[in-house]
C-alpha cells in the first residue's frame, strides 16, 4: 500500500517510500494498529478519523453500513379505505420510506409465516377529513405523526413498553385530503437488508475520504509575507501561522474543513498559486491509510 498518492493531471498516483509498502499485507497485519478517533458520534450523525486503515477495507466497512446491516421499515400494507387523491401503491411506496425508531434485533426476520407479533410491529393509519378539520387551509395534510403503533400480542407490547416504537421523524408528508376524503391502513415493519431494498438501508450516506497533506519544500522555503499572505487569502481557514511561522512543519490546522479533491482544487491549490506564484515550494498528496 502506497504511503501516499499524489494528483497528477493523468490520474492518481500512488507514492511508495519504502520496498515494504509496495508488498501485499494480510488482513490481520492491516487492522492491528489501527487508530480510530470519533469527531461527532450522535445517534443519527457519526464522523470518525481513521489511520492506519487500507482503503479495501474502508469501503467494505461503508458498504455493508448501507447494504448489510438490517433495520426495520414498512413491508406490508393493507389498506381498507382510501379515497385520497395519491394511489394505493403509491401511498404504500411513500410509507415505506418513512424511517422508524425501532430496535431491529428485537425483531426476528420473516419468511414465510404470517404476520404477528414476533415477526413484525403494526401501526395504523386511520383519518378522516372534515370541513371543520380544515380552518384556513385549502387541505389537510396527514403527517407520519399520525402513525399510530398498535401491538399486536400482549408479549409485544411487554417487549415495547418502556420505548415504544415511533417514526424517527413526525413531520414527514404522506399526503393531503379534502373535506370527505378518508384513510385507513394498517402498515407493518418488517426486518431487512440495504441490499433488498433501499428503505432498509440505515445510513442515507457512508462516504469516506483521504487526509489531505501539503507538504512545503525545504530547499525552497516560503518567505513570512507569503506564509501570511496565504493564511490571510484561504477561505477554509486551512493554514496557521504566528509571526510568519506556520504553526506545523505541514502548516495545515484544520485539515477536514478541505478534505476532498474538489476543495484542494477549488480552494487551497488556488491561493498558494496565488501567493506562491512560483513552483516547487510545495506538493499536494492524499494519505490513503488516513481518512
Amino acid at each position: 500500500m502506497p504511503g501516499n498518492v499524489r494528483l497528477e493531471a493523468s490520474g492518481v498516483k500512488p507514492i511508495f517510500e519504502t520496498e515494504e509498502q509496495s508488498s501485499g499485507r494480510t488482513v490481520i497485519e492491516e487492522i492491528k494498529n489501527i487508530k480510530i478517533k470519533f469527531i461527532k458520534n450522535t445517534r443519527y450523525h457519526a464522523i470518525a478519523e481513521i489511520e492506519g486503515l487500507n482503503v479495501t477495507i474502508a469501503n467494505a466497512i461503508r458498504r455493508i453500513l448501507l447494504a448489510e446491516v438490517p433495520t426495520l421499515a414498512i413491508e406490508s400494507v393493507h389498506i381498507y379505505q382510501n379515497t385520497g387523491v395519491i394511489q394505493d401503491e403509491v401511498l404504500a411506496h411513500r410509507l415505506g420510506l418513512v424511517p422508524f425508531d425501532c430496535d431491529p434485533d428485537l425483531i426476528p426476520f420473516r419468511n414465510i409465516e404470517d404476520l404477528s407479533g414476533k415477526n413484525s410491529v403494526c401501526f395504523h393509519l386511520k383519518v378522516q377529513c372534515t370541513r371543520a378539520d380544515l380552518g384556513d387551509r385549502p387541505n389537510l395534510p396527514i403527517y407520519s405523526r399520525d402513525l399510530k403503533w398498535v401491538p399486536l400480542s400482549t408479549e409485544q407490547a411487554e417487549l415495547f413498553k418502556d420505548y415504544p416504537p415511533k417514526p424517527i421523524h413526525d413531520d414527514i408528508l404522506l399526503t393531503k385530503l379534502s373535506p370527505g376524503q378518508e384513510i385507513d391502513l394498517k402498515a407493518y415493519l418488517e426486518k431487512g437488508i440495504g441490499k433488498t431494498h433501499a428503505k432498509w438501508s440505515p445510513v442515507c450516506t457512508a462516504v469516506y475520504r483521504f487526509k489531505p497533506e501539503i507538504t512545503f519544500s525545504e530547499e525552497e522555503p516560503l518567505g513570512a509575507d507569503e506564509v501570511e499572505e496565504l493564511v490571510q487569502i484561504c477561505p477554509m481557514g486551512v493554514f496557521g501561522a504566528e509571526n510568519g511561522v506556520f504553526n506545523d512543519s505541514k502548516g495545515l490546522t484544520n485539515h477536514r474543513a478541505h478534505n476532498t479533491d474538489k476543495a484542494i482544487q477549488l480552494h487551497i491549490v488556488p491561493c498558494m498559486r496565488r501567493a506562491v506564484p512560483t513552483t516547487g515550494h510545495h506538493k499536494e498528496t492524499l494519505q490513503p491509510l488516513h481518512m
